[in-house]
């Protein structure tokens, strides 16, 4: 955005920093499309006329034909061009969680704020290499502040895709990622409007904001309510700014372990404060920054990999 102003009759264009939007929506409905149409108007009413640079759709249905509704429900609001979708064992955002007929999203906004994306080939057990041309398919220099991984590899194999990307990449470049459903039959992941298997996805996200990253694991309910919330947290205290919005890669083993799954949708919120967007998902594996990899993304299992962006 330019500014103008009169200097001792000189006329100055001031270039104000743009500044990303962060928007979710979250909604659950035995109607698949439904779902998927109302989260999508949801994220519509708070843009306005302004599109998305990208929409992350999590959702967690049972049979691949309500998966196919919910994402056409999304993108016959948002268009098929900006949605990438993934299976998932459960959805929160800060107005609540759940794990069963939903659908969540997670819209980047802005301007300046860019997407672009890649899909590789089928992985078929050789996760290194097929990260590495993905890749190759998808350069960065200094155009990604943040790459973004959806990858059917669930724990440890996100550790092996990463390998992958570090290799052309490096391993000073913000990532963050989740693995799908690793069950079979719920295992897709999405682009275009067309879900697959045995692939991964990647997104680099690229303005003028900068991001946070940190993540913890846990086994029990106590330890994963105090980890979600000392996160949410640490995102919170360690940015240099208001944080603008915040986004969690969750295990589903975590999750197991809750009495309820609301109680770390409620920690985070704690963690956060009020009036902090977020959207977190629970899934196969994660990749993020843990407490112990000194700030290079890893990909683990039974963490909470947290990412806030300011």
């Amino acid at each position: 955005m330019k500014k103008m102003m009169i200097v001792a009759g000189m006329l100055l264009t001031l270039c104000a920093e743009a500044q990303i939007k962060v928007s979710t929506a979250l909604t659950s409905d035995k109607n698949a499309f439904v779902a998927g149409e109302t989260a999508a108007k949801k994220i519509k009413e708070q843009l306005g006329n302004t599109k998305p640079a990208t929409v992350i759709m999590a959702e967690c249905f049972s049979e691949k034909a309500q998966k196919e509704e919910a994402l056409k429900g999304v993108i016959s609001i948002l268009g098929k061009e900006v949605v990438v979708s993934m299976a998932v064992y459960g959805i929160y955002t800060e107005t609540g969680a759940k794990d069963r007929n939903a659908v969540g999203l997670l819209a980047f906004t802005g301007e300046g704020v860019t997407a672009r994306q890649a899909l590789s080939e089928p992985i078929q057990g050789d996760f290194t290499n097929v990260a590495k041309r993905l890749a190759q398919k998808l350069p960065v220099k200094d155009d990604a502040k943040l790459m973004l991984v959806l990858a059917d590899c669930h724990s440890p194999r996100n550790q092996y895709f990463l390998d992958g990307l570090q290799s052309v990449y490096g391993t000073t470049l913000p990532m963050a990622g989740g693995s799908a459903n690793k069950n079979a039959g719920f295992n897709w992941i999405g682009q275009a409007g067309d879900l697959k298997t045995d692939v991964g996805l990647i997104l680099a996200l690229n303005g003028s904001f900068k991001v946070i990253q940190t993540g913890d694991q846990a086994r029990d309910n106590d330890a994963v309510l105090k980890t979600a919330e000392e996160t949410a947290t640490a995102l919170r205290e360690g940015a240099k700014a208001s944080l603008k919005g915040a986004f969690f890669f969750d295990c589903a083993g975590r999750k197991g372990k809750l009495e309820s799954i609301e109680e770390e949708q409620e920690a985070i919120a704690k963690g956060l404060g009020k009036g902090v967007p977020f959207f977190g998902i629970w899934c196969a594996g994660e990749i993020g920054v843990a407490k112990d990899s000194q700030g290079v993304p890893v990909g683990r299992g039974w963490h909470i990999m947290g990412t806030g962006i300011y």
